[in-house]
């Protein structure tokens, strides 16, 4: 994943950081377990609005987790 743009979360109980790659529409999320994602065709959008969510958890569960095709990276 060539990530273009990132996005740290250090007050976040659940999401550490977030990458974006626009020329794959993929998104990696990473988690304060230590869990890491990859979410295929995620929209400019979708990532715009996750690294400006007030609350990125509530964000992650609410629009991001199952809601797109992913992979589990660890």
């Amino acid at each position: 994943m060539r990530t273009v743009e990132q996005a740290d979360f250090p007050d976040s109980s659940v999401v550490r950081a977030i990458r974006y790659a626009p020329d794959h529409d993929e998104l990696e999320v990473r988690l304060v377990n230590d869990t890491a994602y990859l979410y295929f065709e995620v929209p400019w959008t979708t990532f715009d609005a996750f690294r400006e969510a007030p609350s990125p958890g509530r964000f992650f569960s609410e629009k991001v987790a199952n809601r797109y095709r992913y992979d589990r990276l660890r």
